[in-house]
């Protein structure tokens, strides 16, 4: 199983550091996956060679790419900030979806979409301090699918909280 953790372009150096403890890393270990890439963004982590695998976990680390596409499509399930564009494109690819509230960005949108999209069904959200409880307990199949044509009414929504 293969997960994705971005953290968008903005620096969230708390969300990388909780996936890489030896706690998260065995949670998903756990869940099965095998395979964990992290996009860090503008933050300063860079896993060392000796975390390269946990324990059958092979993990992979860049900061950035043109394009996550690839790794969204090809990843079991995400796990990411509250961006819109990064809640959209899990969205429309029909992932499920975990995102950590930067609560370091607090001012702005981010909780709002985060919320809203937990509250219909399409997303679990959670904070960096209750990730690992969240990641403990959460059934995925739970989660209700995102239905392309509310993608205008999610623009609509975004547009109001900028």
């Amino acid at each position: 199983m293969r997960c994705f953790v971005t953290v968008g372009t903005t620096k969230f150096d708390s969300l990388i550091n909780k996936i890489m403890t030896e706690p998260c890393l065995e949670i998903l270990r756990q869940r099965g996956v095998s395979y964990l890439v992290l996009q860090s963004g503008a933050g300063i982590i860079h896993i060392g060679d000796n975390k390269r695998n946990f324990n059958g976990i092979q993990i992979e680390q860049y900061c950035y790419k043109d394009d996550i596409k690839f790794d969204m499509e090809a990843a079991d399930f995400i796990i990411g900030h509250a961006g819109a564009g990064t809640c959209l494109e899990a969205l429309k690819l029909r992932k499920p979806l975990i995102v950590v509230v930067n609560e370091d960005l607090m001012g702005n949108h981010q909780l709002e979409l985060a919320e809203r999209l937990a509250d219909e069904g399409h997303i679990f959200y959670t904070n960096v301090t209750n990730l690992l409880n969240l990641l403990q307990t959460v059934n995925f199949s739970e989660l209700k699918p995102f239905v392309p044509c509310d993608m205008h009414r999610l623009a609509k929504f975004i547009d109001k909280c900028t």
